[in-house]
């Protein structure tokens, strides 16, 4: 077999075995993104309620950890509407992430009065903890 040959063919076999990676890729994240996630105010969301059931029909051993951590943000949504009775539609939401209805002038004053950072309006209930749940809850208060 020539050298033209030999080299056309394994630039073939690469470009097959390159399209055979890429959908395989593909289908698994499309897989990934079915069961991981849902569409809380036309934002990818993670709904970890529905990925620990997920977890728990396969017996997955993170599963009771996704679980306490889904506990933990349904906490600081809760404890966010007792503190300000504005936010309580926070409790009917889903989701590490929550948009407020914040001005951009707001979100300047919570950043620079309050040393509080958002990504636009959009906060992350994640990151809060009991032990701020209070001060945060008061600067959102003194920027409205």
């Amino acid at each position: 077999m020539s050298l033209a040959i030999r080299w056309r063919l394994t630039i073939w076999i690469a470009a097959v075995l390159l399209l055979v990676l890429t959908a395989m890729f593909l289908s698994l994240r499309f897989s990934l993104d079915s069961v991981l996630s849902s569409d809380l105010d036309g934002e990818l969301s993670r709904d970890l309620g529905q990925v620990s059931a997920q977890l728990a029909l396969v017996g997955h051993p993170e599963q009771a950890e996704l679980e306490e951590m889904r506990q933990r943000i349904v906490a600081m949504r809760a404890g966010l509407a007792a503190l300000d009775p504005a936010l309580g539609f926070l409790t009917a939401q889903k989701g590490m992430f929550s948009t407020l209805d914040l001005t951009p002038d707001q979100i300047r004053r919570l950043r620079e009065d309050h040393a509080v950072y958002t990504a636009g309006a959009r906060i992350n209930i994640a990151g809060l903890v009991p032990s701020n749940l209070a001060a945060f809850a008061e600067a959102l208060a003194a920027v409205r």
